[in-house]
């Protein structure tokens, strides 16, 4: 049982390794040109803003 749960714990953390790479490698493919590379703004909004985060939808950001 405990190999099983190892097991699993290692999957997970692998998968959302990936999962963080591939987003940044498309936010900085897609939308660093405006945004900058830390979200900091640029030709478009600063990400980072609180307010932007907070009105934003999910389905707006993805």
């Amino acid at each position: 049982m405990f190999r099983i749960l190892i097991t699993i714990f290692i999957v997970l953390l692998t998968s959302q390794a990936h999962a963080r790479h591939d987003g940044e490698h498309l936010y900085v493919q897609n939308c660093a040109a405006c945004h900058g590379y830390n979200g900091d703004g640029g030709m478009g909004v600063p990400l980072s803003l609180p307010d932007f985060l907070s009105t934003a939808s999910n389905e707006y950001l993805f």
